[in-house]
This record gives C-alpha cells, structure tokens and sequence, in this order.
C-alpha cells in the first residue's frame, strides 16, 4: 500500500466516523438512545475523528515532500 493509499484510507475513515456521530445524533433525537448511551460514544467519534483527520495531514505533508 502506498502512502497516497493508507491517506486515503484514513481520509475515508474519518469520514465514517464523523458520519456516526450524524447516526448517533438523529438515535438520540429520535428517543432510541438515551444521552447517557450517545454521549460516550459521540465523545470516541469526535477523538477518532481528530486522530484521522491528523494522520491524513501528516501523510500528505510527507507525500508533498517527498516529491
């Protein structure tokens, strides 16, 4: 797997993770899950997001300066 490929891996799983905590919202909303159950995992989503989102910075800047 190539750098520009584990970036975009990554760019993909932030996306997903960041799209749980959309899903984890509208469970909220819709009384499916209580604040007490959202409020944990929303908190893992928005770190895992951060954490993707950091790795895909640094690997791009790697890419960019290897060329």
């Amino acid at each position: 797997m190539t750098d520009a490929d584990f970036a975009h891996k990554c760019s993909i799983a932030r996306k997903e993770a960041s799209e749980t905590r959309y899903w984890l919202a509208l469970c909220e909303q819709a009384g499916l899950l209580t604040t007490a159950v959202c409020d944990p995992l929303r908190e893992e989503a928005v770190e895992h997001t951060k954490i993707l989102a950091t790795i895909v910075h640094k690997t791009q800047d790697h890419i960019a300066r290897q060329r």
